[in-house]
């Protein structure tokens, strides 16, 4: 009786052998499947850092996805004022032409040159990068510039101050909006003092018998990006920035210059207006191209920079979380032994141990 108590002592310490090793065996088992160590870590403080870590690359994550679709967005400003100012250019081009002393002035091909520049113009104004127009400050999905209301009527070219000599500048032809320091009431303000409308009557919101066309103020916000903490880059344009509007309005003087029907009082002074008036336009918006390409630099400076602290941390993370496959398979066969072995010494134990309760 005596030797079947210690065998069944030797037996219940090699249970527990057993159970550890079976535990063990799939712990290192799935270290070598998967190349990870078992997610439950006994280390608090190693937990710890590993959720920190694991936390950082997703914000990581985070700011270089934001920056990613910025960086679309602002290619396509940039493209876009380059075709902005390819089409301005185009109607210099035609008023270089012009020649009032010749039979045949050209005013026809200028007219025509003033149609398809505002056109393209109108069109790359309302380019779309994925579903957000990329000129139409925070209202995104809304396309900001109606086409047809870039050109001026003929009944706005028979009336003041289309029927007259021109104005000494660009800026006495039309309400000039932009946007306030402050915002709120007084936003936006105008460069005369009873202006109508909150935004230029190009403006996909201008409507002729409202006179408040922005009432949440979106029209005017440029758009931007969070880079990293406490760091925000502003690299939007809107269409209704003021550039824009000299130029929309420059064209109109070009086309009322180039007007046969009515013919407006000295063409070729109309023309000279909205020849300055476009150049003008053309440097400015040179001026904003060369501010978005510092932008967009910048953008590409901070995802590099992004990019290597991602590959840091994922270096950290592996430390933690990554298994040594060279140890995990030696420590796989020499688990698999003993659990073997163990096996076997139990199913001998437990063979001696009934024949000698038996005797």
């Amino acid at each position: 009786m005596t030797e079947f108590v210690s065998s069944l002592s030797s037996f219940n310490t090699l249970i527990n052998t057993i159970t550890d090793s079976r535990v063990n065996l799939d712990r290192v088992g799935q270290q070598v499947s998967t190349g990870k160590v078992s997610p439950d870590l006994a280390d608090i403080s190693r937990r710890a850092e590993l959720l920190d870590l694991r936390e950082t690359r997703v914000q990581t994550d985070g700011y270089t996805n934001a920056i990613s679709i910025s960086q679309t967005k602002a290619n396509a400003l940039d493209a876009s004022i380059t075709r902005v100012i390819t089409a301005a250019q185009t109607v210099i081009d035609a008023i270089d032409q012009f020649n009032p002393n010749s039979p045949s002035p050209k005013l026809n091909f200028i007219a025509s040159a003033v149609t398809n520049a505002t056109n393209d113009i109108g069109a790359a104004l309302n380019t779309r990068s994925g579903n957000t127009y990329v000129f139409s400050g925070s209202r995104y999905g809304t396309q900001p510039v109606n086409v047809a209301n870039m050109s001026a009527s003929a009944a706005t070219l028979a009336a003041a101050p289309y029927n007259a000599a021109p104005p000494a500048s660009i800026s006495a032809l039309g309400t000039s909006y932009v946007v306030t320091a402050n915002g709120g009431a007084a936003y936006p303000v105008v460069n005369v003092a009873a202006a109508p409308h909150s935004v230029p009557d190009y403006d996909a919101n201008y409507t002729a018998a409202t006179a408040n066309d922005d009432p949440n103020q979106l029209a005017f916000t440029k758009q931007g990006v969070t880079v990293e903490d406490q760091r925000r880059v502003t690299y939007g344009i809107t269409s209704n920035d003021p550039v824009f509007q000299d130029l929309i309005t420059s064209l109109r003087a070009a086309q009322n210059g180039s007007s046969t029907a009515p013919a407006p009082p000295q063409p070729a002074n109309w023309l000279q207006l909205a020849r300055t008036g476009i150049q003008n336009a053309i440097t400015a918006l040179q001026a904003k191209q060369a501010t978005l390409g510092a932008t967009r630099a910048d953008m590409q400076a901070t995802l590099d920079r992004h990019n290597v602290d991602a590959s840091n941390l994922d270096i950290n993370i592996s430390k933690i979380t990554d298994a040594d496959a060279a140890k995990a398979s030696t420590d796989l066969l020499s688990i698999q032994s003993q659990f073997q072995g163990s096996l076997t010494v139990t199913k001998t134990l437990l063979g001696l141990s009934l024949v000698n309760y038996l005797k």
